[in-house]
């Protein structure tokens, strides 16, 4: 996966995996303006489901991107998480 910045607003994010909405836990919540906004957190998930194999995804609720992921797949993205965006959920 490209690190070029000028490539992320190329990225036009698809709607939430549905088993995920349905079924998954919210791994964290999180400020994405920090990171550059929509395109730039999109980048950023598709690089953990990249490095993971985890089926992994996010949505919009106000104003905030919430990470969501099969309670069974937590631990494995945790870590991407924390090193990518500061922290993940404690709670999972």
């Amino acid at each position: 996966m490209t690190t070029d910045k000028s490539d992320w607003a190329k990225i036009t994010p698809p709607p939430c995996n549905t088993d995920l909405w349905k079924k998954g836990e919210n791994a964290g919540v999180y400020d994405s303006g920090r990171v550059g906004g929509a395109n730039a957190f999109e980048h950023i998930i598709l690089g953990i489901k990249e490095d993971t194999g985890v089926e992994i995804d996010w949505h919009y609720v106000g104003g905030r991107a919430v990470v969501r992921v099969m309670m069974e797949d937590f631990q494995t993205v945790k870590p991407h998480l924390i090193q990518r965006l500061g922290y993940a959920n404690e709670e999972l």
